[in-house]
């Protein structure tokens, strides 16, 4: 098949006289090809146009348009269409047909826009393993987002429990000094109980915490990361930053997480076009009231080796008493036992899973 421009050309001379051997010659094609294409000229053509063979799935394209319209996929489609002894094609053929006749509606999505102090959002998301206290852990990023000015708040732990989790929204508030009205996490454990007949309760710690100061929680939906776009965005910019970098310690890791923290919030945003610091005022919303405190409580029977297993690891205890329950505070940072209201034990926490702290207790 010849070009459009050729088309119009031996078009434009045949009509002004000239002969076919000319044009030809002019145009160094055969002159077979020039009187084929004059013949489709005469015949009505606008357009060069190549013949098309019939395909050997004409005969069942009614029945393949159904099968894809009931939801089919090619390869049923195909194994199908085999127990046909007239069907001759091959799945790739199927397939390019079922992909021609099935209609993607493309996903559209409305752009939020977000009055300053409305919202922040918070999230989670998985770094690198690194080293820390002689041990290989896992490590998260908390990042906290607020959509209108994008400041962001960035801090690596090592679990995702509910005082590290409200200790990290908690050091973000007296960082920004901004106080949101709608706080959007996660459905993580640590801010929502599991959904029950529609509903969605909240852990009895983030519900006084947001009392506290004064913020509605409002989770995003499961399976719904746009009702959070601000925050999963923040955290693939993070990745890509940290891609291809490898940390020796968790005090790295955490150095590069502030460093990429500081560069984002000074720098003008890609899309405002406005630094992030600029704008973090126009978030405030009043004073901060007095630090929530953050505690987890629960109650456990001492081991026989005279230890409470807390969060998968081990605390010692007075001998005294094994076999006893013992309530148990668990800090940001730290493990405080009680017997009838009296401390009895205090350890550092620990951030692994199965570690034993083999301090006094004291």
């Amino acid at each position: 098949m010849i070009r459009l421009e050729l088309f119009e050309t031996i078009r434009l001379w045949h009509g002004q006289g000239m002969a076919t051997r000319e044009i030809a010659r002019r145009l160094g094609i055969c002159p077979k090809t020039v009187r084929r294409h004059l013949d489709k000229i005469d015949r009505g053509a606008k357009a060069p146009q190549r013949a098309t063979p019939p395909s050997k799935l004409d005969p069942f394209l009614d029945r393949i348009t159904e099968l894809t319209a009931v939801g089919r996929t090619a390869w049923s489609i195909y194994e199908e269409l085999r127990t046909d002894l007239a069907f001759t094609g091959c799945y790739d053929t199927v397939k390019r047909a079922v992909r021609r006749l099935r209609h993607h509606e493309p996903k559209v999505y409305e752009r939020l826009e977000h009055l300053p102090g409305a919202e922040a959002q918070v999230d989670f998301t998985e770094l690198a393993r690194v080293d820390h206290q002689g041990r290989r852990v896992r490590t998260w990023c908390f990042q906290m987002i607020w959509p209108h000015s994008r400041w962001r708040y960035l801090e690596v732990v090592l679990d995702q429990t509910g005082p590290t989790f409200l200790g990290c929204i908690q050091r973000a508030l007296q960082a920004s000094g901004a106080i949101p009205q709608r706080l959007v996490p996660d459905n993580l454990t640590s801010a929502v109980l599991r959904r029950q007949m529609g509903l969605r309760p909240y852990q009895r710690d983030f519900a006084a915490f947001c009392a506290h100061y004064g913020v509605a929680p409002a989770p995003a939906r499961v399976r719904t990361p746009t009702d959070k776009a601000s925050v999963e965005r923040g955290n693939g910019t993070l990745k890509k930053h940290l891609r291809g970098r490898t940390f020796a310690t968790l005090a790295d890791l955490q150095a590069a997480v502030t460093g990429h923290q500081r560069s984002v919030n000074a720098r003008p945003h890609s899309q405002t076009g406005k630094v992030p610091n600029d704008l973090l005022a126009l978030e405030r919303r009043g004073q901060l009231p007095e630090p929530y405190p953050l505690a987890l409580w629960s109650e456990h029977r001492v081991r026989s080796d005279c230890h409470v297993q807390v969060l998968r690891n081990f605390y010692s205890v007075p001998y005294r008493l094994a076999g006893k329950k013992v309530v148990v505070r668990v800090d940001d940072d730290r493990i405080v036992v009680f017997d009838d209201f009296v401390e009895i034990a205090r350890h550092p926490r620990c951030s692994g899973r199965g570690e034993t702290d083999l301090s006094p207790g004291k």
